[in-house]
């Protein structure tokens, strides 16, 4: 995601988020009772998109008041909020964006409750990849952050521990964890593996959509070349069932098809949310980049390769 000033775009988008958020958000004369949020006040010095964008991330949440018991209204009004605050970080300076998130989700201020439904609607616009915030950055700063209350749940402690270890196990930069695998000629590791670059994917060999992206990777010639020239080695990993019969890579050499066999290793280890994975790594197993589809794949392997 970036988080650039967009110069061609007015303030009038500002002042109808604020509008939408203050509509969307009940407010009573007993603070007690109900969820309020104020708007703030942008100062007049700051004149461009960017700036104001900034400051409303920054003091978004200023002058929110969370009662300790959020009512079923509550929680639709805190949500609303939210989706308004998220829509400002495309407008917003990107390390403004995640401190901002770093400090709401750790603000002891706020009652336990309101922590863990903030928590919950970042884990459901940035964790799931069918939401159009989604960004796992973001979601790792909020994991952070959040973790480090005293306040929180132990299953919920156990939830986002978890998320956090898969997350940094799997993000760009990261070494690849070593598993073992099937072949042919009998069981190898992925850190075994000799190659400029590897192409690591996982696979649900029952996946209507696995069975497309893994059918489009097999017929890319650009791939096909990096193969037979030996600057790639494709390892895909059929962690769904028992059936290897989806494809042939036999065909191509440098590619091994093969079952999961380290499940436990895999599972906490690599961000199976969304299947068909690919991970491009380096020599050293280090992961280059990281996304779930092929149809940018030339434009992503070109890049490194």
């Amino acid at each position: 995601m970036q988080y650039k000033d967009k110069g061609f775009l007015c303030n009038n988008i500002i002042c109808k988020l604020a509008l939408l958020c203050f509509m969307a958000c009940v407010q009573t004369s007993n603070a007690q009772e109900s969820f309020i949020f104020s708007f703030p006040t942008i100062p007049d010095s700051l004149t461009t998109v960017g700036l104001r964008a900034d400051y409303l991330v920054t003091h978004y949440w200023d002058k929110a008041y969370f009662p300790n018991t959020l009512s079923s209204t509550d929680c639709k009004s805190i949500e609303q909020a939210w989706v308004n605050y998220c829509d400002l970080f495309r407008l917003a300076d990107e390390h403004v964006v995640r401190h901002s998130l770093s400090k709401l989700t750790v603000n002891d201020a706020y009652p336990s409750p309101t922590s863990n439904f903030l928590m919950s609607l970042a884990e459901k616009y940035f964790f799931d990849t069918d939401s159009p915030y989604s960004n796992d950055n973001l979601y790792l700063d909020a994991l952070n952050a959040f973790l480090t209350r005293q306040d929180v749940d132990s299953l919920l402690k156990e939830r986002y521990s978890l998320q956090l270890q898969i997350l940094t196990a799997c993000c760009e930069g990261a070494k690849a964890t070593d598993f073992s695998f099937k072949t042919n000629s009998g069981t190898s590791t992925l850190h075994q593996l000799t190659s400029p670059f590897v192409l690591l994917l996982f696979y649900d060999s029952e996946c209507d959509h696995c069975r497309f992206m893994l059918n489009e990777l097999e017929t890319n010639l650009h791939v096909a070349s990096l193969l037979s020239e030996g600057k790639l080695f494709i390892l895909s990993v059929n962690v769904g069932g028992e059936s290897n019969n989806m494809i042939k890579p036999h065909t191509h050499v440098n590619w091994i098809d093969s079952n999961e066999t380290m499940p436990h290793i895999t599972f906490v280890n690599y961000d199976l949310r969304t299947l068909p994975l690919f991970l491009l790594l380096n020599s050293d197993k280090k992961i280059v980049t990281k996304w779930t589809n092929v149809s940018n794949l030339n434009k992503e392997l070109r890049s490194f390769l």
